[in-house]
């Protein structure tokens, strides 16, 4: 009995005493790093270092611009074959892949001028193209497909487009399913290139020549970029002037990733 209250006691005077607690507390105002994380100037992101460093790689050949214009297509896919089909494209570039905004009610004649620009790499030589018909409550409805390869004239520095025929995936549906008009385009260096909508035989085609004529579509910017991709920027940060995206959007040659950080770079500041 007499050793369990000896240990008791050597524990009680081992604890330290209230008075000796609040001794260690700091009293007054708290220095205006705490809890913040103090990056170096090498860490912080630099959206014209990051362009330089991938100029750098050694794999890296420029810059393609790729324009998902229109597609004709022969068969009406939508619900129960009378509704009008609201079709949209995905494609594949190497690791890199990007949807194009759906074509509402665009039936068997849907349009798109949807243009991307992206880095392009050596291996990056084929384009896997699909359009579906974007369904409410069941599984949008596959379409057709098509694979094509970068032609050599686009590397030369010419801009080529062509219609390319889609194709079904079932073999007993492995017939043309319609017709996709592609536009591209390369640089080595931003700005080598003019927008494909500037070249004569392009803007003064038949084909071509709606799409010049709409003061929002990408023959009138010239810009390598969507009206999509400045509403998706205007809804990320609603405070910002739209003036101000589309000057960023044009600086940095469409490439909304870097748009994007440097906006969060300025309101992080």
């Amino acid at each position: 009995m007499t050793s369990a209250v000896s240990i008791v006691a050597s524990n009680d005077n081992l604890t330290p005493k209230f008075n000796d607690y609040r001794s260690r507390v700091m009293l007054g105002e708290l220095p205006s790093d705490f809890l913040r994380i103090q990056l170096l100037e090498s860490q912080i992101y630099n959206p014209l270092n990051a362009q330089l460093d991938i100029q750098q790689n050694p794999n890296f050949l420029g810059y393609f611009t790729l324009t998902i214009a229109e597609a004709k297509l022969i068969k009406n896919s939508g619900p129960l074959g009378l509704l009008r089909m609201d079709p949209y494209v995905r494609f594949q570039v190497g690791h890199v892949s990007y949807e194009t905004p759906t074509a509402t009610g665009g039936g068997k004649n849907p349009q798109w001028k949807a243009s991307y620009r992206f880095n392009l790499f050596k291996g990056m030589k084929r384009i896997h193209i699909e359009i579906f018909d974007q369904r409410s409550f069941t599984e949008d409805n596959f379409i057709g497909e098509c694979n094509i390869d970068i032609p050599r004239e686009v590397f030369e520095g010419q801009t080529y487009q062509h219609w390319y025929s889609l194709m079904g995936r079932e073999a007993n549906a492995n017939e043309n399913q319609g017709d996709i008009l592609v536009i591209m385009s390369f640089a080595t260096m931003l700005g080598d290139s003019s927008s494909s909508f500037e070249n004569p035989s392009i803007s003064n085609s038949p084909t071509m020549s709606s799409l010049s004529s709409q003061s929002n579509s990408l023959g009138e910017s010239n810009l390598p970029y969507a009206v999509e991709d400045i509403k998706t920027i205007e809804e990320m940060f609603p405070t910002i002037d739209r003036q101000i995206i589309i000057d960023l959007m044009g600086k940095y040659e469409g490439n909304k990733d870097i748009v994007v950080n440097c906006l969060l770079q300025n309101s992080q500041s």
